[in-house]
């Protein structure tokens, strides 16, 4: 058989069309979750939660987020003149099957409050802490990583 240039024009055609149907069979069967379930919502929101963000950078009460021995750590600096928040303390995984954790924010009273790593789990998780104190809402997050 005599290989002509019409034959490789054919042939190259042939396998660019097999690669295309090849992706987007690939890509039709991937089980890709978005970040959070509302995203319309949450995009409507952006401004209220930029907002939320500046106010909590500007509160003289500062959180951080530690890695300790028994798990994810919240730390509130200058506890004591703070009365008691009511919020909750998310924590977001970008990544992996094991679920979003919920809970209610209740600092002990050296300002602290513990995610075991067990509930956890290893990897990449985002911190985030919505309050409000005195009718005013603030938001603050951090990025952890478990080893």
């Amino acid at each position: 058989m005599k290989f002509n240039w019409a034959t490789g024009i054919t042939i190259s055609l042939v396998a660019f069309a097999l690669m295309i149907f090849y992706l987007v069979f690939k890509i039709m069967n991937s089980n890709e979750k978005l970040v959070t379930d509302r995203p319309y919502e949450d995009g409507l929101a952006y401004n209220q939660i930029m907002d939320r963000q500046q106010r909590s950078l500007a509160w003289q009460h500062k959180f951080k987020a530690e890695l300790t021995s028994d798990g994810i750590c919240i730390r509130m600096q200058d506890h004591k003149n703070v009365s008691p928040l009511t919020g909750k303390l998310t924590l977001y995984r970008p990544q992996g099957d094991k679920p979003d954790m919920r809970v209610n924010l209740e600092l002990d009273s050296m300002g602290r409050q513990c995610v075991s790593k067990l509930a956890v789990g290893k990897g990449r998780w985002k911190v985030v802490i919505n309050w409000s104190y005195k009718d005013k809402p603030f938001l603050w997050q951090q990025e952890v990583y478990i080893p």
